[in-house]
């Protein structure tokens, strides 16, 4: 298991991408909208997301936005997205 904590700016648009583990995040500022699966959903600070292992997936900031993910088991560090 590993957590990273991660700044993006205001309208960055990641790829749809998957991953085998699993993906908890906790968002410290800002909002972002986050698609998981089919489903879409608008987040702000305080709010968690959970996404399952292979399970595709998508974030568009709306404000510059800080939170921290926990990935189970361990994965590489990825590349920034902003």
């Amino acid at each position: 298991m590993n957590a990273l904590h991660w700044q993006t700016p205001a309208g960055t648009i990641s790829p749809v991408h998957d991953h085998p583990e699993e993906q908890f995040g906790y968002i410290l500022k800002g909002s972002f909208e986050v698609t998981i699966g089919d489903k879409k959903e608008l987040l702000k600070a305080g709010d968690c997301y959970f996404i399952p292992g292979g399970v595709p997936h998508q974030f568009h900031m709306i404000e510059d936005s800080v939170a921290i993910d926990v990935f189970s088991p361990k994965r590489p560090v990825p590349e920034p997205m902003g």
